[in-house]
C-alpha cells in the first residue's frame, strides 16, 4: 500500500513483476514508489482480459486520483496503463507521466498494431523511453521526446553470490518460455555436450509437453523461484545463455548476467551485438551454433568474465548519463549509490 507522503513519482506496472522498474526505482529510495497492479485469478481465463484491463485501468485511476503524484512513470505494454495516465494527467495538470515503451511495443504482433496511437501519446508525456537504439528508430517520427534509457544497475545481492563452479560445468539459460526463444535447440545443444549442466530459469509449464518430454539427463529446469534463489544460480554459473529469436529485442537476462560479472552467449543480432560488445560469445540460432559457442565459452572463461568487469562500469556510468538526460524532463530526485 501507497503512504501519502509517496507523492513525488510513481512507477506503474500492469503486471505482478517488471525487474527494469524494480531496479529503476531501486536507485531512487523512498523518494519514488513502485504500484503493481494485477489481478491473478482473471489472468487464469483468456476471454476475462477486457474485465482484467477494465479492473485495472479503474484502480489506477483511484490511486492516482487519492495519491496525486507530481511524475508518473508507466510500463508499456499494456498500452491501456498510458492512456489512462495520460487521461488523469489532462484532468489534473500538474501530473507529468512518462512512458517506458519496452521492445514488444514494436515488435510483437500482440502490440504493433497500437503503434499508431503510441505515437499520438507521445505526443503528451514528457518524454518515452525506448530500450535501445534499435528501437528507437521506430520512433524518428514521433512527435514527442524520446530518449534511450538503458536497463539501472543492479543491487548485487549479498546473499546471492557464489562462486561460479571450478571446471567448466554449468551453464544457467534465462528464459521465460516465450515464443521468440528458441529452447528445443538448446535441449538438442545439450544432449552433444553430456558433460556440462544446463539450468533452464523461468515457469516451464508454459512450455509445450513435447519440449518437457524431450529434455536430456543434462538438463534442469529450475521453475519461477525467488530472486535470491534464481540470483545464487546466475553468480555460480560458468556462463549465461540468453537467446531470441526477435530482432530489437534487449534481453534482461543479459543485464542482469552483466552486473554480476558473468560471460554472456547471446543470440547473433544486431541489437545485442551492438550493446554486449565485451565478454561475449554471439552465436546462430542453431544446434550447431550453440554448441560452438558453449565450447568456446568453456575455452576462454575467464578471458570474457574479466572483459565482462570491465564492460559492466561503462554501462553504469552510461546509465548514470542517461539519467542526467531523462533530468531534463521530469524532476528526479537524487541517485543512490547502490554500491555503498
Amino acid at each position: 500500500m501507497l503512504n501519502r507522503d509517496d507523492r513525488k513519482a510513481l512507477f506503474i506496472v500492469w503486471g505482478n513483476f517488471s525487474p527494469r522498474a524494480e531496479d529503476f526505482v531501486a536507485h531512487f529510495d523512498a523518494a519514488m514508489t513502485m504500484l503493481f497492479i494485477h489481478y491473478p485469478h482473471l489472468k487464469k481465463l483468456p476471454f476475462l482480459l477486457p474485465v482484467r484491463y477494465l479492473a485495472s485501468a479503474i484502480r489506477t485511476w483511484n490511486y492516482l486520483r487519492e495519491y496525486r503524484p507530481g511524475v508518473v512513470l508507466v510500463q508499456n505494454p499494456p498500452l491501456f496503463a498510458p492512456l489512462v495516465v495520460f487521461l488523469y494527467s489532462r484532468v489534473r495538470k500538474d501530473t507529468r507521466f512518462v512512458i517506458d515503451a519496452h521492445s514488444s511495443c514494436f515488435n510483437s504482433p500482440a502490440w504493433n498494431w497500437s503503434l499508431p496511437l503510441q505515437r499520438w501519446l507521445s505526443r503528451y508525456a514528457a518524454v518515452t523511453l525506448i530500450h535501445n537504439v534499435e528501437v528507437a528508430e521506430y520512433t524518428r517520427h514521433w512527435p514527442g521526446q524520446v530518449l534511450v534509457l538503458d536497463d539501472a544497475p543492479l543491487q548485487v545481492m549479498a546473499e546471492a553470490m557464489l562462486p561460479p563452479e571450478s571446471s567448466f560445468k554449468k551453464v544457467v539459460v534465462i528464459s521465460s518460455f516465450a515464443w521468440d526463444e528458441p529452447i528445443d535447440l538448446v535441449l538438442k545443444a545439450a544432449e552433444s555436450i553430456p558433460d556440462v549442466e544446463f539450468y533452464i530459469t523461468g515457469d516451464y509449464r508454459r512450455g509445450s509437453e513435447t519440449l518437457l518430454k524431450t529434455k536430456p539427463a543434462n538438463v534442469y529446469f529450475t521453475g519461477f523461484v525467488p530472486r535470491v534463489e534464481y540470483f545464487r544460480h546466475l553468480s555460480s554459473a560458468n556462463a549465461v545463455m540468453v537467446l531470441t529469436t526477435r530482432d530489437h529485442t534487449m534481453q534482461r537476462g543479459a543485464w542482469e548476467a552483466l552486473y554480476y560479472g558473468q560471460p554472456l552467449i547471446l543470440s547473433d543480432q544486431r541489437t545485442l551485438r551492438s550493446y554486449f560488445d565485451k565478454g561475449t560469445i554471439l552465436v546462430p540460432n542453431t544446434v550447431e551454433g550453440i554448441v560452438a559457442g558453449v565450447e568456446e565459452m568453456r575455452r576462454r572463461e575467464k578471458e570474457l568474465r574479466d572483459e565482462m568487469t570491465a564492460l559492466a562500469l561503462l554501462k553504469r556510468q552510461r546509465w548514470l548519463d542517461q539519467i542526467k538526460e531523462l533530468g531534463r524532463f521530469i524532476d528526479l530526485p537524487p541517485v543512490l549509490d547502490l554500491e555503498s
